[in-house]
């Protein structure tokens, strides 16, 4: 037998028999080399950006009423994020793109009126926005967000002002595969913990007591 086949046999005896890789963290500077380079197909992102601003909502709509007049401000929810986006080339040395992006989202507010009745009031917010990242129109573009109601007043009896927070982000981006370093298939998962029934729980605890206790079991007797 060769060296070099001797040493294919050493290496996969020592594979059979290393530790498994778990999912998680690994201890610093203890990282275990992988056992393969593996193709995988991917959504790798090229660029992207973010912004935050704060979105003014006016309650109700021009044209309209609230159904009440407000006394007090219950809550106030965002909800049905959506977005619509697309790219179009401007320079192709380096390759950059326009992201012209379109999103939507409802704002709910719930109020208290005089008479202590919980009235609610939604109303749709729509913004456009453009920016440049680095990519080609082969490329496609991703929007996310993270919104965050921070809080209304009410101005008089017919009006109710809002605030929301928006964190948004847009990335261009490209279905790709990628050479990556693997440790091989995940393992199978622990055993899914479900939560007991009242039954099983009435099952799994110990026997009621069946007689009162004692006097002397309550401390009851010199």
């Amino acid at each position: 037998m060769s060296s070099e086949d001797q040493g294919q046999e050493q290496s996969v005896d020592s594979m059979s028999h290393r530790k498994p890789v778990l999912p998680g963290p690994f201890p610093p500077r203890r990282v275990p080399p992988p056992i393969e380079a593996v193709c995988v197909q991917v959504t790798k992102i090229y660029d992207a950006c973010s912004q935050k601003r704060c979105a003014e909502v006016r309650f109700p709509r021009k044209g309209k009423m609230l159904p009440a007049p407000p006394k007090k401000i219950v809550a106030c929810t965002t909800s049905d994020f959506e977005a619509d986006c697309s790219l179009t080339s401007i320079q192709d040395d380096p390759p950059l793109v326009r992201v012209n992006v379109e999103y939507k989202y409802r704002v709910t507010v719930t109020y208290e009126d005089e008479d202590g009745n919980e009235q609610s009031v939604t109303r749709r917010v729509r913004h456009d926005k453009s920016v440049v990242l680095f990519g080609t129109e082969e490329m496609f573009c991703k929007v996310e967000a993270v919104l965050e109601c921070l809080g209304c007043d009410i101005l008089g009896p017919e009006k109710i002002f809002c605030e929301v927070g928006e964190f948004i982000v847009i990335k261009s981006a490209l279905d790709v595969q990628l050479l990556i370093p693997a440790y091989g298939f995940c393992p199978a998962p622990p055993e899914c913990e479900e939560l007991p029934t009242r039954c099983e729980e009435f099952l799994e605890a110990p026997p009621p007591p069946l007689f009162p206790p004692q006097p002397w079991e309550l401390g009851l007797e010199d």
